[in-house]
């Protein structure tokens, strides 16, 4: 009998070691950002040439993955949702996109040129998340800076933080990623604004 029990569990053994148990991993799903200016171009530039410079995060909001914010001070990332590059990255291109499409500036730069440019543009990223604390929203505030940067000396003529909470159409990453997109624009024609009032005050 005993030599009967050694078999078997030999024979489960066996059988164990044949069996591969694999499991799918989950898919992660990346996202990126994207602005739409339907405005008309101004019909003649009313800057020269500025350089976008990458938007730096703040600490909290360093990171590729997704940030919910809950209840109280708790913010969880998100593994499986992330943007497809840096957001800081993902924002600069996009205002270089819409400054472009604007016709404000003769040019728009972003890396080494031939030209020296004539305007500063850099950003900080102060809040990037989703809340969830009540129907849900896409919060995104930016802090933009714009310095003319002219040979004699360097002056600061706009610095400011804009914020935008637009709301979610659905709980889902898709969803936020779309609603990110939409805060981006909102706080884009408020900049654009506020350069059309710089032409206007000098």
């Amino acid at each position: 009998m005993r030599i009967f029990s050694i078999l078997f569990l030999l024979l489960l053994l066996a059988i164990a070691g044949c069996v591969r148990l694999e499991r799918e991993a989950p898919l992660r799903d990346f996202y990126g950002l994207e602005s739409n200016r339907t405005e008309a171009p101004a019909e003649s530039p009313h800057f020269g040439a500025v350089r976008v410079y990458r938007f730096d995060p703040v600490a909290r909001f360093g990171g590729d993955r997704f940030v919910y914010r809950y209840e109280g001070l708790r913010y969880e990332d998100d593994y499986y949702n992330r943007f497809i590059a840096p957001p800081g990255a993902l924002i600069a291109e996009e205002v270089r996109r819409w400054l472009d499409h604007s016709g404000l500036f003769a040019e728009v730069l972003s890396g080494p040129a031939r030209i020296e440019p004539d305007y500063m543009l850099e950003g900080r990223i102060v809040e990037l998340y989703g809340d969830f604390r009540s129907a849900g929203a896409a919060v995104l505030s930016l802090e933009i800076t714009l310095i003319h940067d002219a040979a004699a000396r360097s002056e600061t003529l706009l610095r400011r933080v804009y914020r935008s909470a637009h709301p979610l159409a659905e709980p889902s990453a898709g969803a936020l990623a779309t609603a990110w997109s939409k805060a981006l624009e909102e706080i884009l024609h408020s900049f654009e604004d506020d350069l059309l009032q710089l032409t206007q005050d000098r």
